[in-house]
């Protein structure tokens, strides 16, 4: 939904959801996909990336480049962007895929301290 659509909502008497409650649900269906791909042996790390790659946003004039946007809950349960910042764009896509979807696509020999990995 674009801005345009927002105030037309907004001028009807409607009152839109918060960006980040939509992107919530973009969330968890892309999730479910991409969890049902990695587990049927049909995703890569390079296709996984792709899939998640409209969740980090590029970040200008600062330091650390690239944000996370996938959606989480607050303490007050109100769905709002991670917004972790990583200086390189394939560390933020690691970031998503071992922080929010859990993949790891390569196995590390319990080197992370799981001895299950």
């Amino acid at each position: 939904m674009n801005d345009q659509q927002f105030e037309g909502l907004r001028r009807s008497g409607i009152t839109p959801l918060p960006e980040a409650a939509w992107d919530m649900v973009r969330w968890e269906n892309a999730r479910e996909v991409l969890t049902s791909k990695i587990a049927g042996g049909e995703a890569d790390s390079t296709s996984v990336d792709d899939d998640l790659k409209s969740f980090i946003s590029k970040v200008e004039g600062t330091p650390r480049d690239y944000r996370c946007m996938v959606p989480i809950y607050d303490s007050q349960n109100n769905p709002v962007h991670c917004g972790h910042q990583i200086q390189r764009k394939d560390r933020i896509l690691c970031h998503v895929k071992d922080k929010h979807l859990h993949y790891r696509a390569f196995l590390c020999e319990g080197r992370c301290g799981r001895v299950d990995w």
